[in-house]
């Protein structure tokens, strides 16, 4: 997919949620339960459904952050409206690209 698209990933859905999901035994935490902006690259098409190649990062206990690549459940995704955009870069959870597709987006319309 070019450009990539900006989507929302609910982290709880694919993580899932207590008493379900048993945090594993580490020193670092990562927030989990809420939604995060991410970047859409590729659908891909398996035995279970669609699937779409995303990049994301999560938020640790200590404010770092960790960049994530991955495939997600369509189910799990949708599109990012601009307000979900400007939240996501006030956390500081989008990556530097987003903000330059943002740019080339808003010059091709």
């Amino acid at each position: 997919m070019k450009p990539p698209e900006l989507v929302l990933i609910d982290l709880a859905a694919l993580y899932g949620r207590p008493p379900h999901f048993r945090r594993p035994n580490v020193t670092i935490l990562a927030e989990l339960s809420i939604q995060v902006v991410g970047m859409l690259d590729a659908w891909v098409l398996s035995s279970v459904g669609w699937l779409g190649a995303v990049r994301y990062q999560v938020k640790l206990q200590y404010g770092d952050f960790l960049h994530q690549e991955h495939l997600v459940p369509a189910r799990m995704l949708r599109k990012a409206s601009w307000t979900d955009v400007r939240q996501g870069q006030l956390r500081g959870e989008i990556a530097d690209d987003a903000e330059a597709y943002r740019t080339m987006r808003q010059q091709t319309s």
